[in-house]
């Protein structure tokens, strides 16, 4: 499932970046080649997939406008390679700085306004010990969530 469609790269960069990036260099007819920029979509959207998958079940409903805008950021830099073309020194950087912001949402530095669940939640009945999803202190459930206390020797 692909976090963007072409409208959304259509609405952040124009009609005339796409048909740029992604036009057919034999032909000047003003279009672009569909079918490959929904699969740079979708290689986008996986690509988010693989850094968030450790805190959030993927694909990800619903979508956020931040995810939008981090597969169309990642499909622009891809769009922007190969036919004798390198991407701009901005999309390098913005490119970038999404990898950067997606490492972050990975490791739970920064969360997704949108989403649903933790993956760390779904489907397990004990989180693993240090996991930060786990109660902690007086109070919580020493049968669901052994402390410390719970291993007796060295594992």
């Amino acid at each position: 499932m692909a976090y963007a469609a072409i409208q959304d790269l259509v609405a952040r960069y124009g009609e005339a970046e796409l048909i740029r990036l992604a036009g057919d260099a034999t032909q000047d007819n003003g279009s672009y080649d569909v079918n490959r920029v929904n699969l740079i979509l979708e290689d986008a959207s996986s690509e988010i997939d693989s850094y968030v998958r450790r805190r959030y079940a993927t694909p990800i409903s619903p979508v956020s406008q931040e995810l939008v805008r981090a597969t169309c950021v990642l499909a622009r830099y891809e769009l922007a390679q190969g036919d004798g073309r390198d991407p701009t020194p901005q999309m390098v950087q913005s490119r970038k700085d999404i990898l950067a912001w997606l490492k972050d949402v990975g490791e739970g530095a920064v969360f997704l306004s949108a989403a649903t669940g933790n993956a760390m939640q779904q489907g397990r009945t004990r989180p693993i010990y240090g996991d930060s999803t786990q109660p902690a202190g007086p109070g919580a459930d020493s049968a669901l969530y052994p402390g410390p206390e719970f291993w007796s020797g060295p594992l």
